[in-house]
């Protein structure tokens, strides 16, 4: 559906790419996800995804945090883990709370963040015990569903 993994999780995959080991021993790790998308891609797609991500965050137990645009989720908490997402999308002046219907939830807007995700590249990094995830660096996220997988920009490519 477009979607790109970028922030902390995304820098990491850089090592894969280079072929080098970053020292990260003094690097700052938010500890949360970061997922964006282009606005319009999410709307030019005409899909969603079924069930939305507002509905499988909450099966997975992960709780809607407030924001200052009442009712508008873009950040969402898992309790016991502590865990964190957060979908962003490029903004071009207001940094506002937009719909991203591809993904089925909100994200909050900020500028220059098109810059960051314009050219994705496929990357890919160990989760928890021995599952790969596609990530972005900035990058794609794989559709279990499919077999290509799309970048934000919207071309399809083979895995």
């Amino acid at each position: 559906m477009g979607g790109t993994i970028v922030g902390t999780n995304a820098f990491r995959l850089y090592e894969g790419e280079l072929g080098i080991r970053l020292p990260i021993g003094g690097m700052a790790d938010t500890g949360d996800i970061d997922i964006a998308q282009f606005e319009k891609l999410s709307v030019a797609l005409q899909d969603q995804v079924d069930p939305g991500l507002a509905e499988t965050f909450s099966a997975l137990k992960f709780d809607p945090l407030p924001s200052l645009d009442q009712g508008r989720t873009w950040r969402w908490a898992q309790g016991g883990s502590g865990q964190l997402v957060e979908f962003l999308t490029p903004a071009f002046g207001d940094e506002t709370i937009r719909e991203l219907p591809a993904l089925g939830v909100n994200a909050q807007g900020l500028n220059y963040l098109n810059f960051l995700i314009a050219e994705p590249i496929h990357a890919a990094a160990i989760y928890r015990s021995r599952h790969t995830r596609t990530g972005a660096t900035p990058g794609e996220i794989r559709d279990p569903q499919a077999d290509h997988c799309r970048s934000a920009a919207g071309r399809s490519r083979e895995p």
